[in-house]
């Protein structure tokens, strides 16, 4: 009932969202479907008490017909009671039968009597009996029914009340959101049209700022040359001026002024004229200086003025004085002559009223000094004035050149998006080259001018014109290419660190920077670096009381926010030309071999505890080779085209993968972790690098010099992480587009369970790439060479500790070349040096990387020396007090499938198992068998 009431059918109508009178026919027509099932259930009830008030008659009748029947026994001396009757049914009849008949059976010696019941019988039309004492559980059960359908009812009608008042609320919710969308729709068009105004207004401006731009650049600098020339010209002046009242108290004013009062008049006159020839001066000015030829000589004004141009021309003839100013170019016009106007206002007559004490005309009275004082004084207050005026135009000239700037940085964003967009075109319109044939470029001779050669990538020298010779009028677009000859390379030479040497001082002296320092390394996403709470510490193997760097692990919200970063990134490194995403290594590789090559070396020294030969090979050597050539190959793939048939082209375009890739580095080798986030990068992918936490310092001064080389942020994100964290986490982006791993067997196995789990939910098919570990072996024939045999092996099994994927971890000597191949081993051994890198350059290795590899060598040589099949015949003995050190050890076996011949160890443990000679086609298959790791062996034989 339950069910039928409140079912699936019910609620998923009101979910679902059904038009508004759903609900209510649903409830309606759910309630008469209920209702209908109430009546016949009370139409059947009525029908079942019928029944059983007639069967409580019948009782009756019967109890009547047992009483009688009880009265009148038909074997007299036996009474029966209920209790021991039976109900019994007749076939014969349609009738029930008798009721309350019995058989007993009496016993009197050995005589048997049988006697037989009353025998009452009794009739219905129905022919229903029931046993009333079945009647009493069934009604109970009836009204308990009745009863849970009542609860069930009340519950129904509770349910649709509720029901009926949370519709009523959703409608009035409806309505209020109804009435907000008109609101929003209203607001929204009106913000469409302000949107439209502004872009309007944008277009505007912008055309606006383009026209004038021009004009207000030259308007800048005109006016800053004009106030420059402005200010010299008047400290020059004020210079002369010091000069002359510096004389003017051992000579005579009137001779200084070469003047007579016979010639004033003239003088004043032809001033005058050239007064206005130069400039038309106000109606009070020319009242004041420009005098009447038919007036008296005490009405005259004296313009000093040009009585001290004369008198400077004078002194630059009589002194040679030089002119300040020429470097400015100076030109005298009407704008630059201002500064003698200024002095306009000093025009002195010849004659004035003794009462106002002014000049006589032979100007010999003192009052000439005076007024000379003034003048001086008076210029120096109107260049603090244009001083004054000069800094605020100099600040007004600062703002404007602000504001300019602003709009160039914009200008040149834009600038750039477009040249972004015409290399995608450029590698659109790369599939036409196919198309031309015959006729080249010549190629850069050299991967130092391969930039050079490519020009800018937003010009037009990125392709030039060919025309074919069939269609001499048609030209066609011809890219630059270049050859497998365009970028030559050799391999790094090995540098010896000899005494004396440059490169040995130069690591020596990055090895003392570094010593008892701790480099803090962030997360690197993007330009951004990022700090965690999670914070780890890289310790040296051979001193572990040094930290050499603090780093810290991303989480997973850090790692998703480096995925989005690289995908939005990945497009636009995809489109670069190859050429220019190689330039960035072969730069790098010129950057590590040259000035970092030390500072390179010595974190990996210290911090991964390699000697300097294996420090050189590894972080120098091999990762030079590795960028370089790689660089080289992804230059060369680009001209590995299909063939052309008879009316089509074919082209191929080399693409990244759609999506980032995951490169998961070991401790073991700088250059492989470089290599591993780099030529993913070169082939235009986007990377997350997972450094190994005992490899963290050396890694990070890679990243920084490919930062350095021109490497675009997002291209690679540098992101330590945990392991188990970090998996969990690419595998469970959509975005993952390839995981390039070197590393163990388990942390692999991992990863590509956890990517096939996750198939459905990436945007491709996911390339997983891996290097795992390894079990190297050496098979010595009886025909190899001792000293050949004893040096490679004892350089693979304990060169830096035995802690390669190479290193020789087990060895098959035939019996008959044992004892001289065991002496040897023995005798280097003793030779064999363990100790500090970094104090001691002639140390062969050091110690193993951190206390868990300890733990695990620790572990093998304990069971070396407790089974009975394995004997330690040199080293096995191993300390941590300051470093990681376990001793070279060799070992011997009389069991070739021990588990230390078929585990990977990772140490400087070696272990030898001595073969019968005629048995070596055996010890073949053996070898094959014993270990499911592969990757390296060695066979030494003279017998080919």
């Amino acid at each position: 009932m339950s069910s039928l009431l409140f079912g699936e059918g019910f609620l998923g109508g009101v979910v679902s969202g059904a038009p508004s009178d759903a609900v209510p026919r649903a409830l309606r027509n759910d309630l008469g479907s209920n209702i209908h099932v109430l009546k016949t259930l009370n139409l059947r009830f009525r029908c079942f008490l019928a029944k059983v008030h007639e069967l409580e008659r019948r009782n009756k009748l019967l109890e009547s017909q047992l009483k009688q029947a009880s009265s009148q026994p038909r074997y007299p001396g036996f009474s029966f009671t209920r209790e021991v009757a039976v109900q019994t049914d007749s076939l014969e009849s349609r009738l029930p039968g008798t009721i309350w008949s019995y058989t007993h059976i009496l016993r009197h010696g050995e005589r048997v009597k049988t006697v037989q019941g009353p025998g009452v019988s009794w009739t219905h039309p129905d022919g229903v009996g029931v046993q009333i004492d079945t009647i009493t559980p069934e009604l109970r059960a009836l009204y308990n029914v009745l009863a849970k359908v009542k609860r069930e009812r009340d519950e129904y009608k509770r349910k649709w009340e509720e029901e009926v008042s949370r519709r009523e609320q959703m409608e009035s919710m409806v309505e209020t959101l109804q009435e907000n969308v008109n609101e929003s729709e209203t607001v929204q068009d009106e913000l469409n049209e302000k949107v439209e105004r502004l872009k309007a207004e944008l277009v505007v401006f912008k055309s606006l700022m383009s026209d004038q731009m021009s004009d207000l650049d030259s308007k800048i600098q005109e006016k800053a040359m004009k106030v420059d020339m402005d200010i010299c010209r008047r400290i020059d002046i004020t210079a002369k001026l010091c000069d002359v009242a510096q004389q003017r108290n051992s000579e005579d004013m009137s001779k200084m002024f070469n003047i007579s009062p016979s010639r004033a008049p003239a003088d004043r006159a032809a001033v005058a004229c050239r007064k206005k020839e130069k400039k038309q001066v106000s109606d009070e000015e020319s009242s004041e200086m420009d005098a009447d030829p038919s007036t008296s000589e005490e009405d005259v004004p004296f313009n000093i003025t040009d009585e001290m141009k004369r008198m400077f021309n004078q002194l630059r003839e009589t002194f040679d004085v030089d002119d300040d100013c020429d470097s400015l170019t100076w030109e005298e016009n009407d704008d630059t002559l201002l500064l003698w106007e200024d002095f306009t206002n000093y025009n002195i007559p010849c004659a004035l009223t003794n009462s106002t004490g002014a000049l006589d005309c032979n100007g010999d009275t003192p009052d000439t000094d005076g007024s000379l004082g003034s003048l001086i004084d008076e210029t120096e207050s109107l260049f603090k004035t244009r001083e004054q005026e000069y800094q605020e135009t100099i600040g007004q000239i600062e703002m404007e050149l602000a504001t300019a700037k602003s709009d160039m940085n914009r200008h040149l964003h834009e600038y750039m998006e477009m040249c972004s967009m015409k290399r995608g075109l450029d590698v659109q319109m790369e599939t036409c080259r196919r198309m031309i044939k015959g006729g080249s470029q010549a190629p850069p001779s050299s991967p130092h001018e391969l930039q050079s050669a490519l020009g800018p990538p937003s010009n037009q020298a990125n392709g030039f014109i060919l025309r074919d010779r069939a269609h001499s009028h048609k030209p066609k677009i011809l890219f630059k290419t270049f050859s497998c000859a365009a970028v030559e390379v050799k391999n790094e030479p090995v540098l010896g660190f000899k005494e004396g040497s440059k490169e040995r001082s130069d690591l020596e002296k990055a090895l003392q920077n570094l010593k008892g320092k701790t480099e803090e390394i962030p997360c690197v996403i993007g330009n951004e670096e990022v700090w965690t709470k999670d914070i780890r510490y890289q310790l040296s193997p051979f001193n572990h009381s040094h930290k050499v760097s603090k780093f810290c692990y991303a989480d997973k919200e850090l790692i998703n926010k480096a995925i989005e970063a690289s995908v939005a990134a990945r497009r636009e490194w995809d489109l670069k030309p190859v050429a220019d995403r190689a330039q960035v290594f072969f730069k790098a590789a010129d950057i590590i071999s040259g000035p970092e090559r030390a500072d390179v070396l010595a974190k990996t020294m210290i911090g991964q505890g390699k000697t300097v030969i294996q420090a050189e090979i590894d972080a120098a050597a091999e990762l030079i080779d590795f960028f370089r050539f790689n660089a080289k190959h992804a230059i060369e793939l680009e001209h590995q085209q299909p063939l052309d048939s008879e009316g089509s082209t074919n082209t191929m375009l080399y693409r990244g993968l759609e999506g980032f890739v995951a490169a998961v580095a070991p401790f073991n080798f700088t250059a492989i972790g470089g290599n591993l986030a780099g030529t993913p990068a070169i082939m235009g992918n986007v990377v997350l690098w997972k450094p190994s936490d005992t490899a963290m310092s050396a890694s990070y001064a890679v990243y920084k010099i490919l930062r350095e080389s021109g490497l675009p942020p997002n291209i690679i994100q540098f992101v330590p992480a945990d392991g188990p964290v970090f998996g969990d986490a690419i595998t469970s982006s959509e975005h993952l587009a390839g995981i390039n791993f070197t590393g163990s067997v388990p942390t692999f196995k991992r990863l590509w369970k956890q990517v096939a789990q996750n198939l459905d939910i990436y945007r491709n098919f996911p390339r997983v790439a891996g290097e795992c570990g390894g079990k190297n072996f050496h098979f010595v024939h009886k025909s190899a060479d001792v000293d050949s045999v004893v040096t490679g092996t004892i350089r693979s099994a304990f060169e830096y500790g035995g802690q390669k994927c190479s290193a020789c971890s087990r060895m098959y000597v035939p019996d008959s070349l044992w004892p001289q191949i065991k002496q040897g081993l023995l005798d280097l051994h003793k030779m064999i040096k363990l100790g500090d890198p970094v104090e001691d350059f002639g140390t062969f290795f050091s110690a193993v990387i951190d206390d868990k590899s300890f733990s695990r060598n620790k572990k093998y040589l304990e069971h070396a020396r407790s089974s009975p099949h394995l004997k330690i015949i040199a080293g096995g003995n191993c300390d941590d007090k300051k470093g990681y050190f376990v001793d070279p050890t060799i070992i011997e076996t009389t069991d070739a499938q021990e588990k230390i011949m078929n585990e990977e160890i990772f140490g400087p443990i070696l272990t030898v198992y001595v073969y019968p000679e005629a048995d070596y086609k055996k010890v073949l298959h053996l070898i094959d068998n014993t270990s499911p790791y592969a990757l390296t062996g060695a066979v030494f034989a003279q017998d080919k």
